[in-house]
């Protein structure tokens, strides 16, 4: 497009779909090329509008911001048909612009116009492949196209589009980038970036991934819904951006068959009928063959669609007598083989019933069958009817086989276990309907044997009723579930579940009724129901819903009442529950419930974009990160065809643990203590703890101590020793007489330090006793004052007059002097020692403690006995 004379700004376009109707919304877009002429990477998506399901085809993409048109520059644009969960089985889709007036322009005018209608046609569908959308090895993981392919068939593809795998990657297509294959990606035999896919099977789990790229055709590795994603490395696609368009096509036969043979070994003539059943009951192929004798007889059934089946053999003149069942796996275009074997004899089972409910009406009815499933339609082989809680005995038993025992009370009559009905059976007691499987005892029952002392205790259950009030014409079938707790959430327990057909008239003005019994006593029981509208036995976009809070009470033998009110899917509620914790040292596990009517989960950014979006069935993502990083996934939020919910947010970042720091080294241990340090890699700012051991090092071993108070001290005493030498020396002025008069100098007594290392053994360092320490301090202060005065009186006295008396010329007097240190210090090996031959008694007043005491003096004579030098 390009503006005439001067700037064009284009402010919306309206657009008709056409081709398959989607089921759910879908968007039409516009986008703006980014100059290379293909829509993926780049591009830029300027709005949207939705096309809602049943709802007009047309519908107007108004921009965000208008797009400027320069007079004689092109530019393109692209429009997209976002199909979404709504483009599940639509098989074409296409774009049509009516007329030159369905563009909006804000300013100017197109400086040509093209022949409208513009008609894109009814195009092939692609499904989006988004290249942020995780896939992890584990056999999880990427986009969910909602194509269902049968094993066997034959898949083709064709893809297109571009993609980044990093913000400094260079943009590949979807065969990735070349080269780069033997790497730690999701599929380590791909390219990085190439497209890659795999078929999900629900119920067996999912096919390893495989190879696709732009162009491929390869057979479909098993049953299930088709996903692809973009190869690359493992945990690192929150920095991917672009798209890929894939197209897909199946060929091959999308039914399968059953062959075998039955081995019949009783000599009874008549006629064998085999059964190809799904469900329990639905029989879907059969087919019979005439037997006189025993042979084995071969058999085929065609034409079924992929699935579990059961296999049926029965013997036309006797309903219990020679009768198989078995399930079988039937796939497309192949023929699964089963063969079955007609029992030989007949065996039995007795034991004894107890109740002692509140049911006082009905007849006990036992059954034994081959199967562990009750919740549809079961085929007892053998049963019993009797009208008391009594011994029981079940024959004629087709053996030898294996059998679970189960036993009912029919209060209303209509032989099937329901409602409030007591409810029994052979094994651990105190599960519930979808659990009793787990909890049965098998029966062994060899050929011609009696199986005794297999006892059956029944217990009172209750029921929930009500109705479903549905749309007018709604078709399909209601699925009504319940159990304790939230449906979809974490700790849910299934307890029964109704499936029902809706006539078709419709459903009643009135709403549809349902009952769901056989439930265990519970005050937290809840509802959830839906509409199967494509009858695959899930909650799908499009399909109306309703729920109750889980606050419906059960009692022994009682009914609840709940009606349900069916609407259209809405966007799901917020996760209520979000949860991350390091998982290791560079993991961050990411937890949260699971909410009812959700399709996918997004992982966001604090700013609320996307980084990871994961399918209904996850609860839990691994973010793996590098050490003692803060992970970007700050809140998620729940989706589904028709919206998405609020957020639920973590309350701040979170960290992946930090690298373990080195071994700690301590320098040297001083009075003071020591100094560790250790080698590390995590960023500035991480905090450290350290640790102070509780035991003694090892043998041999250097120890440090980590002291919490200050280190004892020895209390020391003072005495005043004699002098041993002759007068004291004062400095000699050189040149100047020295004063006659010995009272100019003050007298200087003379200290040395006598150590007394006996700590108090009562008291703890530093300590002295109060009384002790408030007697002591006036002396203190009166010492303290006394030595600053003499000290004072000696500086006076020895300060150096301006003239000399005898020689008026000289303005000063140069002296020559020594000076010792004498240094007060803490109790250690080099304080000094009193002197032996000292006789003077000591004294009671103590010189000042001041660390460093100087004083000056004149050389010692020769003669003079050497002095101790305190430190």
């Amino acid at each position: 497009m390009t503006a005439s004379a001067s700037t064009a700004a284009l402010a919306g376009v309206r657009l008709r779909h056409v081709g398959s109707s989607p089921v759910s919304p879908i968007h039409l877009s516009l986008w703006s090329d980014n100059g290379d002429a293909s829509f993926g990477a780049g591009d830029s998506k300027l709005g949207s509008a939705p096309l809602v399901f049943n709802g007009p085809s047309t519908a107007t993409v108004q921009l965000s911001s208008a797009a400027h048109l320069q007079p004689g520059v092109p530019r393109d644009f692209f429009i997209a048909v976002d199909l979404g969960m709504g483009g599940v089985g639509l098989s074409s889709a296409g774009v049509v612009i009516e007329a030159a007036t369905s563009f909006t322009l804000a300013a100017g005018t197109f400086s040509a116009t093209p022949a409208f209608p513009v008609f894109t046609a009814a195009l092939p569908v692609y499904r989006v492949v988004s290249a942020s959308a995780t896939a992890e090895p584990g056999l999880s993981g990427g986009v969910d196209t909602g194509f269902f392919t049968f094993f066997g068939q034959q898949l083709s593809f064709t893809s297109t589009g571009s993609a980044k795998t990093g913000p400094n990657d260079s943009a590949t297509g979807p065969g990735g980038a070349s080269g780069t294959t033997g790497q730690n990606t999701v599929l380590p035999s791909a390219n990085r970036g190439e497209l890659i896919g795999r078929v999900r099977d629900g119920a067996n789990g999912s096919s390893p991934w495989f190879r696709i790229g732009a162009s491929t055709s390869i057979p479909s590795p098993n049953n299930g819904v088709l996903m692809l994603a973009v190869n690359d490395f493992v945990g690192a696609y929150s920095d991917n951006t672009g798209l890929y368009l894939s197209t897909f096509g199946v060929s091959g036969s999308t039914l399968g068959a059953i062959s075998g043979q039955v081995f019949y070994s009783t000599p009874v003539a008549g006629t064998i009928t085999v059964f190809a059943r799904r469900f329990g009951s639905q029989i879907l192929g059969q087919t019979s063959f005439a037997v006189a004798a025993s042979s084995s007889y071969p058999f085929f059934i065609s034409d079924l669609p992929p699935g579990r089946y059961d296999l049926l053999a029965e013997h036309g003149t006797n309903d219990d007598f020679g009768r198989s069942i078995q399930e079988v796996d039937v796939v497309a275009a192949a023929t699964s083989s089963l063969d079955a074997t007609m029992y030989q004899s007949t065996g039995a089972i007795t034991g004894t019933l107890s109740y002692s409910g509140v049911s006082f009406s009905g007849a006990f009815h036992v059954g034994a069958a081959t199967t562990t499933d009750f919740t549809g339609e079961v085929h007892f082989f053998g049963g019993v009817s009797t009208p008391a809680a009594a011994a029981y005995a079940i024959s004629g038993l087709p053996a030898p086989a294996t059998y679970y025992v189960v036993a009912y009370r029919d209060s209303n009559n209509d032989e099937r276990p329901n409602g409030t009905e007591p409810l029994g059976y052979h094994g651990v007691a105190g599960a519930g309907l979808f659990t009793m499987g787990s909890s049965m005892t098998a029966v062994y029952v060899a050929g011609g044997s009696t199986v005794t002392g297999v006892n059956l205790s029944l217990t009172d259950l209750g029921a929930i009723q009500g109705s479903a009030l549905l749309t007018p014409g709604a078709t399909g079938v209601l699925v009504v579930e319940t159990g304790q707790g939230v449906a979809g959430s974490a700790g849910f327990k299934l307890e029964n579940r109704a499936m029902i057909p809706l006539p078709a008239g419709g459903p009643p003005p009135g709403g549809l009724p349902f009952e769901l019994g056989l439930l265990r006593p519970a005050t937290t029981y809840s509802l959830f129901a839906f509409l199967d509208k494509n009858v695959d036995g899930l909650p799908s976009a499009g399909e109306e819903q309703a729920s109750t809070p889980a606050n419906l009470a059960m009692s022994l033998g009682g009914r609840a009442n709940a009606n349900l009110n069916m609407v259209a899917l809405s966007s799901p509620a917020a996760p209520s529950l979000f949860t991350a914790t390091p998982a290791a040292v560079s993991t961050i596990a990411f937890a949260w419930n699971l909410v009812p009517g959700a399709t996918g989960y997004q992982l966001r950014r604090a700013n609320a974009s996307v980084i990871f979006s994961l399918p209904a069935s996850a609860s839990v993502y691994f973010d793996v990160l590098t050490d003692n990083t803060s992970s970007q996934i700050r809140m998620i939020t729940a989706s589904n065809g028709n919206g998405t919910s609020t957020t639920t947010a973590l309350s701040g970042p979170v960290f992946s643990r930090a690298t373990p720091p080195g071994a700690p080294a301590p320098s040297p241990v001083t009075a003071l203590g020591a100094a560790l340090s250790w080698a590390t890699t995590n960023a500035a700012g991480t905090q450290y703890e350290i640790f102070r051991a509780t035991g003694t090092a090892a043998s041999g071993a250097p120890r440090a101590r980590v002291f919490s108070a200050p280190r004892p001290r020895s209390r020391t005493r003072w005495r005043r020793l004699p002098r041993t030498s002759g007068p004291r020396a004062r400095s000699t002025r050189t040149g100047c007489p020295r004063p006659s008069a010995p009272t100019a100098r003050p007298s200087r007594r003379r200290w040395r330090v006598r150590r007394c290392r006996e700590p108090s053994p009562t008291r703890g360092p530093r300590e002295r006793s109060t009384a002790a320490a408030t007697s002591s301090r006036p002396r203190r202060a009166a010492r303290r004052s006394s030595r600053a005065r003499r000290r004072r009186r000696w500086r006076a006295a020895r300060s150096c007059p301006t003239t000399c008396p005898s020689r008026p010329a000289r303005t000063s007097c140069a002296r020559t002097s020594t000076s010792t240190e004498t240094e007060l210090s803490t109790p250690g090996p080099t304080a000094a020692r009193p002197d032996p031959s000292s006789s003077a008694p000591p004294r009671s007043t103590p010189p000042s403690r001041s660390p460093s005491t100087r004083s000056r003096r004149a050389p010692r004579p020769a003669s003079s006995p050497p002095r101790a030098r305190a430190r």
